[in-house]
């Protein structure tokens, strides 16, 4: 498990800081976050940007600005913490998942398989089978 989370938490923070700025949905968390956890001069706004974003994204977010800044990496890195305990949690209950029955062998193909046509596969038949 340990390897397969320190892999997620590579590829997750690989590129953090990459494309430099506000990318999408960042311009309202990244500065509603700011707004929680820093005093608002510091953060550019008055007020918050947006309300229709839910308070503990923001407040997640917060936290990786108070500990690491009011930069890319600050308001990214909660997402990459999330992501990389969802890999390990999503490894955990799939090891608990029962394992699956052992398939058997498939069933042999009648001999006219594939048919050429149907009436050879009908004559192929004993004359008692035939209708």
């Amino acid at each position: 498990m340990a390897v397969v989370t320190a892999g997620a938490m590579a590829v997750r923070l690989a590129g953090l800081t990459t494309p430099a700025g506000f990318v999408f949905d960042e311009i309202f968390y990244a500065r509603n976050a700011c707004r929680f956890v820093v005093d608002t001069a510091s953060c550019g706004i008055d007020d918050l940007v947006s309300g229709a974003h839910p308070p503990l994204g923001n407040w997640l977010i917060g936290i990786g600005i108070r500990i690491f800044g009011y930069d890319e990496f600050g308001w990214r890195i909660a997402s990459a913490v999330a992501g990389t305990l969802s890999v390990a949690l999503l490894y955990m209950v799939v090891r608990r998942l029962p394992p699956l029955p052992q398939p058997r062998a498939l069933p042999r193909p009648p001999a006219c398989w594939p048919p050429t046509s149907w009436t050879s596969c009908s004559r192929a038949l004993p004359c008692s089978t035939r209708s």
